[in-house]
């Protein structure tokens, strides 16, 4: 298990219940990935970078430029999307560059998952969990939850999501594509 520490500025690896620090000096911490090429990824939000943190500890900035970064996601393609406080979900493109993809949702937070080709973003600002497909035409696949963070995919398709404040968790779908 890994967790990035907000408070601290480290990124942990827990050993049997123990945290020992991987990387460091990071200016809040929020969004990890594993991504494909097996690096984690760290949306390093008041700093507005993605960082790649290599398995002997070395970290590379991949991105630069994005509005309070809070989760990144990677897609069947390969492509890296990133969710900003700011209000866009942002893709990396080849150069580093963040592009905003969309900027229709109140404000994205912390929760991005892949979903085939695109991602399913919550909106902390708002009431939805929202498909955005590469051309950035969010939908809404989930409603009415207060202030929605950190979806997670179970074994069986559907999503689990948390609303803030709420000691719950919801359970709906699996989106349709």
């Amino acid at each position: 298990l890994f967790v990035a520490s907000y408070a601290d500025g480290n990124v942990y690896r827990l050993d049997a219940g123990t945290p020992c620090s991987i990387a460091s000096g990071f200016s809040s911490p929020t969004g990890l990935l594993w991504a494909s090429d097996n690096t984690l990824l760290v949306a390093n939000r008041n700093a507005g970078e993605i960082v790649r943190i290599f398995a002997d500890g070395r970290k590379e900035v991949i991105s630069r430029g994005h509005r309070t970064p809070v989760g990144v996601a990677q897609t069947a393609d390969g492509a890296i999307y990133v969710s900003c406080y700011g209000g866009s979900v942002d893709r990396i493109g080849p150069d580093g560059k963040p592009i905003a993809v969309c900027t229709s949702l109140n404000t994205p937070g912390v929760g991005i998952i892949a979903d085939g080709e695109a991602v399913l973003v919550v909106d902390y600002g708002g009431t939805t969990v929202a498909r955005v497909p590469p051309d950035g035409k969010a939908a809404p696949v989930a409603q009415g939850l207060r202030s929605p963070v950190g979806p997670t995919r179970m074994p069986d398709g559907r999503i689990l999501v948390g609303p803030w404040r709420d000691s719950a968790a919801l359970v709906f779908s699996k989106p349709h594509q």
